[in-house]
């Protein structure tokens, strides 16, 4: 295995288009560690963070947060002219440390784990965002010199002959390209790259454990969290959907006031008819926080909500939706910590993904709820005839969540194997 001087445990650096903002890149993040540190005894991960000193209270014993060599300050994205700088910087680099590898900071790093959250889908984030962060990829992998792998992504299409050429060119520099869905797998397979470069995984987040039973209870006692034999339903609206132009797509209307009364009257509906206490959950601080208490302040049932406050971090968020018998989800990876531990989950899904991922793989499309459907009254009569169908088969739901996920965890869990692997072997990286 690939050891630095000191004959201690490798270590990888990691580089994103993220930052710990989102409760779902934490998540991912954290299952990380999980993954690799089962294959990987002693690893250690150097985060390139755009912010270390504001998520330092995320290090752990094996998660170490950096500065980030192409942005400062509190900038968590790299515009089209970072990217004009970062090229000719990252060859210059290149150049350097081949020809003085002793001045090269960051040779003793075993890989370069790229963790390309929800940007190489030109369908839904655009041209730019996917050349750019393909060509962060090829950045990384000529200035560090490390071994380059990605984490479980789905990727694709890419829908012209440039992005197309980028995509195919960079990722067959991986030694590792890890896939969270079998339409991404294929689409790389047609691209042209080579299947043993690839490998079906799963996202991160599955492995992810919540936060242990003690600190639950502190939580739920801070919360002053009513628990009593009431059937839980858990809801966690988010900011960003309530704010997209294409929901409700019949609809002239003030767009947010009808997602907030849609969250609402559902609420009411479960909390009226199948006599349900409910859990509002933000999954993001302060972001979707404002819109749970605007969500409350729309319902009637009052007496049958419970709306968390704190900004918590992902574990602590996971163990709140385990709380849940039932969960309603406008987030993709709050579906994921609910459906990771065998919870039911109705979701308003807007992207491909979601039918990718949760539904295909993970086998929920009959749970899944397209929010762009023209009329808002259409997306509530199918939530309520969802979860009132969800509330009378929980167990026969849960079971089969639970057969799903023997396979998700099990091909979560190889993509360690995979990674160590590679390691071991130590390579040097694609020239």
């Amino acid at each position: 295995m690939k050891e630095n001087k000191a004959g201690s445990p490798p270590s990888i650096l990691v580089l994103s288009n993220a930052d710990f903002e989102s409760r779902g890149f934490q998540a991912i993040v954290r299952g990380l560690e999980n993954c690799l540190g089962e294959s990987l005894p002693g690893l250690t991960f150097d985060y390139f963070s755009f912010a270390p000193k504001r998520y330092n209270y995320l290090e752990s014993n094996s998660l170490r947060l950096i500065p980030h060599p192409w942005a400062k300050g509190s900038s968590e994205t790299l515009n089209i002219f970072s990217y004009m700088v970062l090229m000719p910087k990252s060859l210059l680099k290149a150049v350097y440390y081949k020809l003085r590898p002793a001045k090269n900071p960051y040779r003793r790093y075993a890989a370069l784990l790229h963790i390309n959250v929800d940007c190489l889908n030109e369908t839904d984030y655009g041209f730019s965002c996917v050349c750019l962060n393909l060509l962060k990829s090829w950045a990384g992998l000529r200035a560090f010199g490390c071994p380059l792998l990605t984490a479980p992504v789905d990727i694709g299409p890419f829908n012209t002959p440039v992005s197309r050429f980028l995509g195919r060119y960079i990722l067959s520099k991986a030694k590792l390209v890890a896939l969270r869905d079998e339409l991404s797998y294929d689409y790389l397979i047609k691209l042209g790259l080579k299947p043993e470069n690839l490998y079906l995984g799963a996202d991160m987040a599955f492995l992810m454990p919540p936060a242990p039973p003690r600190v639950m209870e502190e939580v739920l006692t801070a919360e002053k969290a009513v628990k009593d034999n009431r059937l839980i339903i858990g809801i966690s609206p988010s900011l960003f959907q309530m704010e997209l132009g294409n929901i409700f797509a019949g609809s002239a209307a003030d767009k947010p006031e009808i997602y907030l009364g849609l969250i609402a009257s559902l609420a009411d509906f479960a909390a009226d008819t199948l006599a349900a206490r409910i859990y509002l959950i933000p999954h993001v601080h302060p972001d979707d926080s404002r819109v749970c208490r605007e969500v409350y302040s729309r319902m009637h049932r009052k007496d049958s909500v419970q709306v968390f406050n704190g900004d918590y971090p992902s574990e602590i968020i996971k163990g709140l939706i385990g709380e849940c018998n039932i969960f309603v989800s406008c987030r993709m990876h709050a579906s994921i910590a609910a459906l990771s531990q065998a919870i039911p989950t109705l979701t308003l899904g807007y992207q491909e993904k979601y039918w990718k991922l949760l539904g295909d793989y993970l086998g929920q499309s009959d749970y899944l709820v397209d929010i762009k459907m023209p009329k808002a009254e259409d997306i509530q009569a199918t939530l309520r005839q969802k979860l009132a169908y969800m509330a009378a088969n929980r167990p026969e739901i849960s079971e089969r969540i639970k057969e799903r996920l023997e396979v998700i965890n099990q091909r979560a869990a190889l993509y360690g194997q995979k990674v160590a692997e590679i390691i071991s072997r130590g390579k040097p990286a694609s020239r």
